[in-house]
């Protein structure tokens, strides 16, 4: 980006430019970077499900490290992150997201106003906030990375976390169950 500067340092308008005879100069500016949003719309039925599937984003581009998600569409879909690794810079979903594997990795946070199953693979450096409606995370396996939980965690009937770089947990933790004995919760 450039701007006029008279020969002073000082920024003119065109209409002082007419009207003085002056020496101009072109200063650079910085560059500037675009912050963006990229949102989910499932594809041509809108019912698609796969995160990795450019075709369920608008614009049929998938979301990088400096992009913000957006998860909210009317057809009761549960968006799934199975497999590949993605960063994004924040989430948030008011449809059901569940990771199954693969690494996700969220430089801000991630707020889930539904359910939000941890199946498999690995959440990482992520800023967990509750949900709309308090919800949090249920994990049955997987792995939390650095992660900063300001929800609550569920780790009931027989799940397995493993922690790597730290859990901050600003919630409750639920390990095993109240009514069956055999259930049990593991973190590694």
């Amino acid at each position: 980006m450039l701007r006029v500067v008279n020969k002073k340092r000082k920024v003119t308008n065109r209409r002082d430019l007419g009207q003085r005879n002056r020496r101009l100069l072109l200063e650079s500016l910085e560059d500037r970077r675009l912050l963006s949003t990229i949102e989910w719309d499932g594809g041509p039925s809108g019912t698609g499900t796969d995160w990795s599937d450019p075709v369920n984003w608008i614009g049929d581009v998938l979301p990088g490290p400096d992009d913000d998600v957006q998860i909210d569409v009317v057809a009761n879909v549960t968006v799934v992150h199975a497999s590949g690794s993605d960063s994004i810079k924040s989430l948030h979903s008011t449809n059901a997201l569940n990771l199954s594997g693969g690494t996700l990795t969220v430089a801000g946070t991630v707020q889930v106003d539904n359910t939000f199953p941890v199946s498999g693979g690995t959440l990482a450096g992520a800023t967990v906030q509750p949900g709309a409606h308090g919800e949090g995370m249920v994990i049955t396996s997987g792995t939390l990375d650095g992660v900063m939980a300001n929800a609550n965690l569920d780790l009931t009937n027989n799940a397995t976390a493993t922690i790597t770089h730290g859990l901050t947990l600003n919630g409750t933790l639920s390990v095993g169950s109240a009514t069956d004995t055999s259930a049990k919760g593991y973190v590694n």
